[in-house]
């Protein structure tokens, strides 16, 4: 009995299985044995949930069974193993949670292969799992976003990878991407904003080779387009030589903000053209038909338009036709037709140089009338004849007919006639016929 007592107080299933079998061979009444045999299957029930615990790798329940057992005072050594297992079991959780906690895919990855090897139940490394799918689902994320090159995706996943504390190396390639495709929007905003038409197709070219979405390139393909269309209608102003459309397109340009750069070729052509026409300007003004002309031949060689020169050529025709009329009447010797004439030019404002010859024709002509007549008026015939022999060819017809009507005899022209005529002996065989 005193052999029970002490297995019992012992706690130890061994020794009371032996000290049971030993009274038992000794010829000990059951009722004795009640209370040894009651306290072997209390402990070997609670062995039993050690072993499960173990035998399940079940933490939960290893923790409850050690806890009961040695609140029950088992003694240590019949926990040993189960503490073991405790242990190993508690590393294995602490991979896990380690691997949850940094977000290491592939420290997970191996966790939970361990664990699954060693048989933790599933609610174990069910947290570890879910881990492991959410940093999987971001990674296809963020090579998503890579392989496309879309900002927003990518800037969405980097945000959500960065929130839950993926490892550094897990985002390099994504970071290394979006810094590129960032950098290429800043150059496309960049050109876009400046209206820099250099700058946005050098980003439009590294944006595709870069293979960025085409919805990256929209604002900047159809500023690009809008530059073009001015520069295209700068190019047309500057092929054609026409001020109104350079005039019209270098302010639409400037309206819309255009870089200097882009009008520089505009608005030379602009400022020689406006040279020309302002020099063109001035020698209509002038009425100067030599300068006129130099100024509309100068213009026409240069390129421009006919439709910028009609003032001029307007000009060029007028005064063109009033010298003509100018030369007729001088070879007229009809002195009112060439005081016509030369009034006529003088109130257009021609130039004296052009009326000079028809200004001397004019004064030779009353220096010989105002000569005749007063020959006429003095009744001198001797002076009459004297002034026509002494008449220029040019002039002999006008002379007689101003004799005539002043009522000369024709007997007094007829000698003053074959006076010249015995004159012109000497002249030249030309003038000879002329007279």
């Amino acid at each position: 009995v005193e052999i029970l007592k002490g297995a019992i107080n012992r706690k130890s299933a061994k020794a009371l299985a032996e000290a049971i079998e030993e009274c038992r061979f000794a010829g000990l009444p059951e009722w004795n044995l009640e209370e040894a045999v009651a306290a072997k299957e209390h402990i070997e029930s609670l062995l039993a949930r050690l072993k499960e615990g173990m035998d399940h790798k079940d933490m939960q329940l290893l923790n409850d069974a050690i806890e009961t057992c040695r609140a029950e005072g088992l003694p240590e050594w019949e926990l040993k193993e189960a503490l073991e297992t405790k242990i190993q079991i508690e590393h294995k959780v602490t991979r896990l949670k380690l691997g949850i906690d940094t977000q290491d895919s592939e420290l997970l990855a191996a966790a939970i292969k361990d664990c699954q090897a060693a048989g933790l139940p599933e609610r174990e490394w069910e947290d570890a799992i879910q881990a492991k799918e959410r940093i999987e689902q971001l990674r296809a994320k963020l090579k998503l976003g890579a392989d496309r090159k879309d900002a927003s995706v990518l800037k969405e996943a980097l945000a959500e990878a960065q929130a839950v504390g993926l490892p550094q190396r897990e985002l390099v390639d994504a970071i290394a991407t979006m810094d590129m495709i960032e950098r290429i929007l800043r150059q496309l905003k960049t050109g876009v904003d400046g209206k820099d038409l250099e700058a946005i197709n050098a980003a439009v070219e590294e944006a595709r080779a870069a293979s960025l979405p085409e919805r990256e390139l929209r604002e900047a393909m159809v500023m690009k387009g809008t530059i073009e269309q001015f520069m295209a209608k700068l190019q047309l102003g500057i092929d054609r030589k026409d001020i109104a459309i350079l005039k019209a397109s270098i302010q639409e340009c400037e309206n819309a903000g255009m870089l200097e750069r882009d009008l520089k070729s505009a608005r030379a052509m602009k400022e020689t053209i406006e040279l020309l026409l302002d020099k063109l300007r001035l020698c209509v003004g002038m009425h100067d038909i030599g300068a006129i002309k130099a100024a509309i031949d100068e213009c026409e060689r240069a390129g421009i338009p006919r439709q910028d020169l009609q003032e001029a050529l307007a000009e060029r025709k007028r005064t063109e036709q009033m010298l003509a009329r100018l030369g007729v009447a001088v070879q007229l010797l009809d002195l009112e037709v060439l005081q016509a004439a030369i009034e006529e030019c003088e109130t257009a404002g021609l130039p004296e140089r052009d009326l000079r010859e028809a200004v001397l024709a004019r004064e030779s002509m009353e220096r010989l009338l105002v000569r005749l007549h007063q020959a006429i008026q003095s009744k001198s015939m001797a002076r009459v004849r004297e002034a026509i022999t002494d008449c220029g060819i040019d002039m002999l017809k006008t002379a007689i007919e101003q004799c005539r009507a002043a009522g000369v005899p024709e007997v007094e022209l007829e000698e003053a006639m074959a006076a010249r005529a015995q004159g012109a002996q000497e002249l030249p065989s030309h003038e000879r016929q002329r007279l």
